[in-house]
């Protein structure tokens, strides 16, 4: 049994601390305002807005504000692609309807982060997934 704690503290472990501090760099990469530019749901209509996060323990609050329509929620790091890369999924609702975004996070040429993301409803099918990117708010 002893070998099994040793063998879980030397491979494991440092593999989980590893995960951990890149999750925390990635919140803290990602915390601050942007510039939304998107493309509505089942739909072709654009629009601009502006969007928050804001580092709360291990989650980013998020507020999402579209003209004079303000959305809160939150946002995690996770995994995508059965494990493979980090994603930013957002979770808010707005106007009574929950919505999910998965996005990708990439830098911009000045060392800021970029959030490319799909928007949907959580658990709804849909041929037209919203669009949305994220450009700093440089203030």
């Amino acid at each position: 049994m002893r070998q099994l704690v040793i063998i879980f503290i030397l491979f494991v472990s440092p593999e989980l601390l590893a995960e951990d501090n890149n999750k925390q760099f990635l919140m803290d990469f990602i915390a601050g305002s942007y510039h939304l530019i998107g493309k509505a749901l089942d739909s072709e209509n654009t629009y601009y807005g502006t969007i928050t996060f804001k580092k709360t323990g291990n989650n980013l609050a998020v507020i999402r504000t579209i003209a004079n329509t303000v959305a809160y929620g939150d946002a995690a790091i996770e995994k995508a692609l059965h494990g493979e890369t980090n994603v930013l999924r957002i979770r808010f609702r707005e106007t009574s309807i929950d919505y999910e975004e998965t996005c990708l996070i990439t830098g911009d040429l000045d060392n800021y982060a970029r959030l490319s993301c799909y928007l949907y409803r959580p658990g709804e099918k849909t041929d037209d997934p919203g669009l949305e990117t994220f450009f700093i708010k440089h203030e």
